[in-house]
Formats: structure tokens, sequence, C-alpha cells
């Protein structure tokens, strides 16, 4: 009979070691994927939160995500990434709560501008792309003038002959720069009809002279600080912001 040694001990003790290590590994992840895969992870619920404008069936249908899936097979990271790039939506996340139910949190891309037509208005937001058509305005936004939409869908930016081409892109810019100056709830119409001379009329009886869109940013933040103490109707002139006048009318 062959001698024993320690280390031939040692070394059979190590070996049946791991073999009970990997079978109780084995075992832990058999049993997690039984769990895991069991019907208490399908998709029971899904609900929206974060929407304003657009409704949670659009959003769970734009989303890819259906109830009765289960969650290994339900592609949050591939609906997140679809949401995300929805034209009105600046951000979505998909959270998961146990054991059924998942929560999508979006953050809309509101319109900046309206532009009017006969039976309603259409919603525009900063990436020039329709939100919204609606009958009533809720949203105290401006309006614009002295430009023709064609065609307009939502999601879609609308149709607009060569002429108008820049003068959207000038309403898009101009009504940017006030949301962000926030400024949309005292400016009542924008007028782009010359893209050299644009026109800005408030909601207190004020008509506003921008010229182009040169240095648009400090243009707007002098006019916040004209409407700030005008008090009547006038004609203010910030076409050349360092030279601003205020005409009482």
């Amino acid at each position: 009979m062959d001698n024993i040694t320690k280390g031939d001990f040692r070394k059979v003790a190590r070996k049946k070691r791991k073999k009970r290590t990997g079978k109780g590994l084995l075992i832990i992840i058999a049993i997690m994927l039984i769990i895991f895969l069991s019907p208490l992870f399908k998709i029971k619920e899904i609900t929206v939160e974060g929407t304003d404008k657009l409704s949670h069936e659009y959003i769970i249908s734009a989303s890819g995500l259906t109830t009765g899936k289960h969650l290994v097979f339900s592609g949050l990271s591939k609906a997140e990434d679809i949401l995300n790039k929805t034209a009105y939506i600046s951000g979505a996340k998909i959270s998961y709560h146990f054991p059924s139910s998942l929560v999508i949190s979006v953050e809309e891309k509101m319109p900046v501008v309206y532009y009017s037509f006969a039976d309603g208005f259409v919603g525009i937001n900063s990436d020039g792309v329709v939100t919204d058509i609606v009958q009533d305005m809720d949203t105290p936004l401006p309006v614009a003038e002295g430009i023709t939409l064609a065609s307009y869908s939502i999601g879609e930016k609308p149709d607009v002959d060569e002429s108008s081409d820049m003068q959207i892109s000038c309403l898009i810019e101009v009504a940017s720069e006030i949301y962000n100056q926030k400024l949309s709830d005292e400016i009542k119409y924008i007028n782009v009809s010359k893209i050299s001379d644009i026109i800005l009329k408030t909601n207190n009886g004020l008509m506003v002279k921008c010229g182009n869109t040169e240095e648009l940013s400090y243009k707007l933040s002098m006019l916040k600080e004209v409407i700030s103490v005008a008090d009547t109707a006038g004609v203010v002139d910030i076409s050349t912001p360092s030279r601003v006048t205020y005409e009482v009318t």
C-alpha cells in the first residue's frame, strides 16, 4: 500500500471543499433563478409620473412596455432609450417596484411658443418640434405672428415653405430665450415677419423693437428691467442694447 502523506490528505480535503462550494453555489443560483423567473415577477402594473401634456397611454405605448411580461424579458433599458429619443421627452427613467410594478418617470419638452391657426393653437418646443395641438391655450406662452406653417403633426417639425424656413428658426431662437429668461408669461406675441426687425408685444401693452437676434440674451435682460418699471403702454427699443429707449404712447 502506498504511503499517504499529510500533504495528500490536505489536497483531498481541498478538492472536497471545492466540490461542496461549487455545488452550494449551483444550488443558490438555481434557487435564485426559480424565484426570479417565477410568475411573481411578471409585470402587473405600469404607471407614469411627471407628465403634463402627454397622456399616460401615449407614454406606455411609446415605451413598448406591456403588462404580463416577465421582468427579465421586459427590456427596461431599451424602453428608456426609446423614450429618451422621443421628440417631446427630455428625460425618462424606468424603475421597478417589488414585486410586479414599473414606474415611468418623464420630463417633457414643453412648448416655448404657440402658432395660431383657425381652430386653435400648435405648440412648438425649443427643438422646433410640435408638442401639442389645442383649441385653448392653458399655458401663458407667446403666440407667433408673421409666419405660415404649411402642415404640422405632433412629434414632428412643422412643414414650412422655403421663405419661412429662416423665420421659424428665428422664432424658435427668440421664443427659447424668452422661455429661459422666464419672460414667457409677459410676452403676448412674437412677430418674425422680418427677421432683421423682430417685434414683441407684451401683455401690458408694450411694443418691443428687438432688431435681429444678435445679443438676444442681453437685449431680453434689458427688456426685463423695463417691464418691471413700465406702468403704461409704449414703445421699447432694445435693438441697440447699449441705448435702450422707452417711449410712452
